[in-house]
């Protein structure tokens, strides 16, 4: 009986050494903050360009895709295509020579709502910064800024407005925010890439 009772207090007294031992060294493992293995490191801005504004492409994306939205939005609302067709009418009178496409109702809406629905999509993609969507944004900051082109010149030659010519001013903002962002984004590449330079030549001359 004794025996077995002073085996027990061995054995508590076992495990709150191993507790004490745990708070003071070894559960620092599971601290917050703690980057060993099999935990996972947090984000750094840092290090990770993903999370530095300067360099995500997400919001831009985003207020081109928004913006474009809002323009479709108007031309249905307004009958663009009706306008379309009497100016391809136009065209093919002045041009007869030039063979420009007919497009149906059905035809027009399922490819303006496809296209900003996919644009609007890769919004993740750029976010993460995914390859290739520095080039397409660029694309489509060039198309957004024809269609306004296109707008404002249909709007001085009819001498009225057109349908879908108001909403060209979300999408020449939505263009100049992103040619600025990304002005931004190369200046902080720029910088961060001397930046580790910089701690790669402490580095060395550390070592």
């Amino acid at each position: 009986m004794f025996h077995g009772g002073r085996s027990r207090d061995d054995a508590a007294a076992s495990r709150a050494s191993r507790v004490c031992a745990g708070a003071t060294g070894g559960g620092i493992e599971n601290a917050p903050g703690d980057h060993s293995e099999g935990a996972p490191a947090p984000l750094d801005v840092a290090t990770d360009p993903r999370l530095d504004p300067r360099i995500n492409l997400g919001i831009p994306w985003l207020l081109l895709s928004l913006a474009l939205a809002v323009h479709v939005a108007e031309e249905i609302a307004t009958g663009f295509l009706s306008a379309y067709e009497l100016a391809l009418e136009s065209m093919r009178q002045l041009v007869p020579y030039v063979r420009l496409p007919h497009v149906t109702l059905s035809v027009w809406l399922a490819i303006t709502i496809g296209v900003v629905a996919l644009l609007t999509l890769l919004t993740p993609l750029a976010y993460r910064g995914a390859r290739g969507m520095r080039t397409l944004m660029l694309w489509f900051i060039g198309l957004e800024l024809a269609n306004v082109a296109g707008h404002v010149g249909g709007a001085i030659l009819a001498r009225r407005p057109i349908p879908g010519v108001y909403s060209t001013a979300a999408l020449a903002a939505a263009s100049v925010y992103a040619i600025v962002a990304e002005r931004r984004r190369v200046a902080a590449l720029k910088e961060r890439a001397a930046a580790n330079r910089g701690r790669t030549r402490e580095t060395r001359e550390e070592s």
